[in-house]
């Protein structure tokens, strides 16, 4: 590896620049030079492929990239760029150049290691994947509303340890793919929910909505509204559910207020910027998953993109009983993480004789354990509450261990009078914190 800088120009004229004078840095510019409002992500691969072919040449690598589109390259090449160990800066300020080439180098200036993809402007570091552009001609445009910023630039450069990224185990390698077949939506009172049907069934090719909903997740709770969605995602669809608000977060189906949107399959978003849910969303549809995997990792944080993690199962309950029983796997990365809350929730939740909304769960771990502290016997944990309204589990160390060490867990539902639901909902929130 050399000790030097890759400078990737999309648009500018940059190579003049005297700031770069004296500075170990290469240069190279795409052919032809564009707007950033002409982004498409066949460049965004271009880009990648550029930066893999060098990714062994040098230290780490800036782009020099108009702001229309900027947060949306950042968030492509984050999901893009697996097990990325090297910074990538994306800038579009000359007065910041200088400061992109040293966050670049690190070593060589004796600047700490940041190995993510990042946004630098205006002497403020951002995560690139939770960056946006909030002000179309303001001096300080990017900002990022639901993360703090990785560092900023005053006398010198600061850049905060505990919120960057960790340096990853495994391989560098890339996933350049993007499906297009996706939309965004805004909610607006009023809306005719059969503009939304009519937009499905007029494009049979689309794969994925991306729902601007309002508050915190919310959307009209109608019974002809509800039916579109459940339409909607019968057509195979994924619906993804974020905030029309620059700030704050979504978690569809962990109140008993938006039960309703997960039971028709409308899946949660949590704080994604818009750009950061659109270019997830292309990526993991390239990948030609099954629909429920998609949901899944969809929901699952890749590369520091949202504060927590959702890990969802959806249980039929097709007879009255008084006792169901299920076991999950819970993915490799929510088991590292920290646990934020549990769930369990009945979706139209029906009585065979006498109403008895309480229910007892009782949670245990697989027996193929990880974890010789827990080798000497099953750890059974139990939780009592109101079963349609939602059981919630309290955070506690019991917990955190069953779901750290076990490679799964064996879940039962019992209740005094027999029962039937729409399904059962089993939620675990976690975050890398």
């Amino acid at each position: 590896m050399e000790n030097k800088v890759l400078i990737l120009n999309t648009g500018g004229m940059i190579d003049k620049n005297p700031s770069l004078n004296g500075l170990p840095v290469d240069y190279f510019e795409l052919e032809p030079l564009i707007d950033s409002s002409n982004m498409t992500p066949d460049l965004w691969k271009q880009i990648a492929k550029i930066i893999g072919n060098n990714y062994n040449f040098y230290r780490g690598f800036v782009i020099f990239h108009g702001t229309d589109t900027m947060s949306y390259t950042a968030s492509a090449l984050s999901f893009m760029l697996k097990n990325l160990e090297k910074p990538v800066v994306i800038t579009n300020s000359y007065q910041n150049l200088m400061s992109a080439v040293y966050i670049a180098g690190n070593e060589l200036f004796d600047v700490r290691l940041v190995p993510e993809v990042m946004v630098l402007f205006q002497d403020v570091l951002l995560r690139g994947n939770r960056s946006k552009k909030m002000n179309a001609s303001d001096f300080f445009a990017f900002d990022s509303p639901n993360f703090p910023a990785l560092g900023e630039i005053d006398n010198e450069l600061k850049i905060s340890r505990n919120r960057t990224l960790k340096s990853p185990k495994n391989k560098f390698y890339i996933e350049d793919n993007f499906c297009t077949d996706v939309i965004t939506i805004d909610l607006i009172p009023g809306l005719n929910p059969e503009f939304l049907k009519n937009i499905v069934l007029s494009n049979p090719s689309l794969k994925g909505i991306i729902l601007k909903t309002f508050g915190n997740g919310n959307t009209p709770t109608t019974n002809d509204f509800l039916d579109v969605l459940n339409f909607i995602n019968n057509q195979g669809v994924i619906i993804l559910n974020i905030s029309q608000c620059p700030t704050g977060i979504v978690k569809t189906g962990l109140y008993e207020s938006s039960s309703k949107l997960s039971k028709v399959g409308v899946i949660s978003g949590q704080d994604m910027t818009c750009e950061a849910a659109i270019t997830k969303l292309m990526h993991l549809l390239a990948k030609n998953l099954s629909i429920e995997e998609t949901k899944k990792l969809l929901q699952i944080d890749m590369a520091g993109e949202q504060t927590i993690s959702n890990y969802s199962l959806k249980i039929d309950s097709d007879n009255f009983t008084k006792q169901l029983n299920f076991s999950i796997d819970i993915p490799e990365k929510e088991r590292d993480e920290n646990l934020v809350k549990g769930v369990v929730r009945a979706i139209n939740l029906h009585w065979k004789n006498t109403i008895s909304p309480t229910a007892l769960v009782t949670i245990s771990n697989k027996l193929d354990i990880k974890n010789k502290n827990l080798s000497s016997g099953q750890l059974v944990i139990k939780y009592g509450g109101h079963l349609e309204k939602g059981i919630i589990f309290p955070v506690d160390t019991s917990l955190e261990s069953l779901l750290r060490y076990s490679n799964g867990l064996e879940i039962t539902i019992e209740t005094e009078t027999e029962f039937l639901a729409d399904c059962i909902d089993f939620m675990v929130y976690t975050a890398d914190v």
